[in-house]
């Protein structure tokens, strides 16, 4: 929520980046002053074994003939970097945008030690709720948390790709955990990029 948007803008400014925000949301929350676009992912949600959750994109839209499920993003087409925030951990991820192309969520923090759940398990999962057991039993169960449950219950699209897919981008996700030098690298070549084709244009004028 905007409340994420604007942490992440005090990080920046804390830090000197100069902050731009968009006068319309197209997909970017927040400009970096020479061009660099971010996106903000705000989460609450902590798994068992520290583990951050977070939601990339919606499952679905109400239309008047129902749920429409909607395809996973491409975040590289309209920014340079998503932000993940939680923020009951106070954590942050400064996560290059291409990365999680593809994926409508992703988890962060505390790589390999929660538990993982395969596609057999989100099979018995998915029979043990139409059994009638409350979310909070399977969670339970599964040590995870019902929200996560709820997920993957209603969600056709979940377990469609490889834990080992899942995992693998959860651990380069890791490695930029509080990373703002990122932010301060691409902003600056952004800036030269623009400077060197001002003067381009210059000598051909």
């Amino acid at each position: 929520g905007q409340a994420g948007v604007l942490r992440v803008a005090s990080e920046l400014m804390l830090r000197g980046f100069p902050v731009l925000f968009p006068a319309v949301d197209e997909g970017v929350d927040l400009f970096v002053e020479g061009g660099t676009r971010i996106q903000v992912k705000t989460t609450k949600m902590v798994l068992s074994g520290g583990k951050s959750s977070f939601r990339l994109t919606p499952g679905y839209r109400m239309t008047r003939d129902g749920k429409v499920y909607l395809s996973a993003r491409n975040f590289s087409e309209y920014c340079d970097f998503v932000v993940l925030f939680n923020v009951k951990l106070d954590k942050f991820w400064i996560v290059p945008a291409g990365l999680l192309d593809g994926f409508k969520a992703c988890s962060a923090g505390a790589s390999g030690r929660s538990a993982k759940l395969g596609p057999d398990q989100v099979d018995a999962i998915r029979v043990a709720r139409d059994l009638g057991y409350s979310w909070q039993h399977i969670a339970d169960e599964y040590g995870v948390s019902a929200g996560l449950i709820r997920q993957i219950v209603k969600s056709p699209f979940y377990g469609k790709l490889s834990s080992r897919t899942r995992r693998s981008v959860g651990e380069e996700i890791d490695k930029h955990e509080s990373d703002w030098s990122l932010i301060g690298s691409h902003a600056k070549l952004v800036s030269e990029e623009a400077r060197n084709t001002i003067s381009v244009e210059v000598c051909h004028s």
